[in-house]
C-alpha cells in the first residue's frame, strides 16, 4: 500500500484500488484488464489549481478507461509493481511510453 495526503494505492487480490482525497475509491478488476499504458493525468490540488502528472491508463473489456496517477513518492516502484500485477488473462498489452 501507498499512502500519501489521504491518497493511496491498495494492492488486493484481483483487484488494484486507487483512493483520491476527495472522491470515491477506484477499482480496477485485473480480470477485466486489457491493456495499461503511461499516459498524462490531471489532478485537483484545491477547486480552482489542478497540474499534470504521470499515470497509468487501463484499458478494460468493457470500452472504460481508467486512469490513475502516479504522483506519489517512488512513482516508478508503483509503476513497475502495477505492471508486473498476476493478470488472469496473461499480461496486458503494454506501450512504452
Amino acid at each position: 500500500m501507498f499512502v500519501q495526503r489521504r491518497r493511496a494505492i491498495i494492492f488486493i487480490d484481483g483487484a488494484l484500488l486507487y483512493r483520491p482525497a476527495v472522491a470515491s475509491p477506484i477499482r480496477v478488476t485485473l480480470a477485466d484488464v486489457v491493456s495499461v499504458e503511461p499516459c498524462k493525468t490531471n489532478v485537483y490540488a484545491t477547486a480552482k489549481l489542478s497540474y499534470w502528472v504521470e499515470g497509468l491508463c487501463f484499458q478494460l473489456k468493457t470500452g472504460e478507461q481508467i486512469t490513475i496517477p502516479l504522483d506519489f513518492p517512488k512513482s516508478e516502484v508503483i509503476k513497475e509493481r502495477i505492471l508486473n500485477l498476476n493478470y488472469p488473462s496473461g499480461s496486458p498489452g503494454y506501450v512504452q511510453g
